[in-house]
């Protein structure tokens, strides 16, 4: 970890930062939206800013519960004096948000999302002067869903990825849904990228990246970014052996074997060297084959050694 970000979590623990906050007072300028949900309040708001002479350029904005330990849009001093921004950060961190809020500017037809952001609550700003329709506190249900339809919906995918990543902090196991919603549904990559990335996150995140892998409906960037968390996470036998699947299964490209033989011979799990040893000795693809050479010749295990050896003198 670098020095300076360790120090600013050395003065966060110890208590030495200070918080932009103050959440109260700026809040008094939000414009309160009634309804009978969140739905309704949406559309109530879209109403009352169609009567501005100014209908884009206003934020619609609701919290929800988030995930734990997750700092968003929080902004740090350390005791030297100097500031870090933390737009969203998981793990073991000194410091989480729990004021946290989804603010969406619509544009003038009301259903296509052209800006999305999370925003910290307790942090001080002024939303760049625009309007902030307030809909309250949502239901985690009634926010995943608003949520998904916003990713379908937006205008790029810088949007559309921030959507994403609303939807993952969640703090709901009906997060993991709407991310496989959206990796299955959106039109954006950035979109379905993100939401591969914080599956492999969750409790069952090797299942899922395991599924993602094997799925060949999914193009080729999708799964090989899946595969390659399935290394990034702790190894076990069963990434192992989704791995290999993929690596010898006839139907499947030469380019996602490759992938899958790279992604075995980077992980440190108990079994990869029998893999590839097979691969390279039988494998139909010559270009496979060469790939699982490569990989034994990065491993220091003795039998990878000797395979390369016989295979040199013959």
């Amino acid at each position: 970890m670098p020095k300076a970000v360790t120090a600013v979590l050395i003065a966060i623990a110890l208590g030495g930062l200070t918080l932009a906050s103050q959440a109260s007072a700026q809040n008094k300028r939000f414009i309160t939206v009634e309804g009978a949900d969140l739905r309704a309040k949406l559309k109530e708001a879209l109403r009352l800013r169609g009567q501005r002479r100014s209908a884009t350029n206003s934020w619609v904005a609701y919290s929800f519960d988030v995930k734990p330990g997750m700092a968003i849009d929080a902004v740090v001093t350390d005791s030297g004096g100097q500031t870090f921004a933390l737009d969203l950060a998981t793990g073991s961190l000194p410091y989480e948000t729990r004021n946290v809020a989804v603010f969406l500017m619509y544009a003038p037809d009301g259903r296509t999302v052209e800006r999305g952001e999370l925003y910290n609550l307790d942090r001080r700003r002024n939303y760049e002067g625009y309007p902030v329709y307030w809909l309250g506190h949502a239901g985690i249900e009634e926010s995943l869903s608003l949520l998904q339809e916003a990713v379908l919906s937006a205008r790029d995918g810088r949007t559309a990825k921030r959507l994403t990543e609303a939807a993952a902090v969640h703090n709901h196991r009906s997060s993991e849904t709407a991310l496989r919603n959206i990796l299955y549904s959106a039109a954006d990559e950035r979109a379905r990228m993100t939401a591969i990335n914080w599956l492999g996150r969750v409790p069952d995140g090797q299942t899922y990246l395991i599924e993602t892998a094997r799925d060949e409906r999914l193009g080729l960037v999708l799964r090989k970014r899946a595969v390659a968390a399935l290394v990034e996470k702790t190894p076990a036998p069963r990434s192992l052996s989704a791995l290999s699947e993929v690596a010898e299964n006839p139907r499947e490209s030469a380019e996602m074997q490759i992938e899958a033989v790279r992604a075995i011979g980077l992980s440190n799990t108990e079994g990869a060297v029998p893999v590839l040893i097979r691969i390279a000795k039988s494998h139909p693809s010559a270009r496979v084959r060469q790939e699982a050479v490569k990989q034994l010749g990065r491993r220091n295990e003795e039998s990878a050694q000797k395979f390369l050896r016989e295979l040199g003198s013959n």
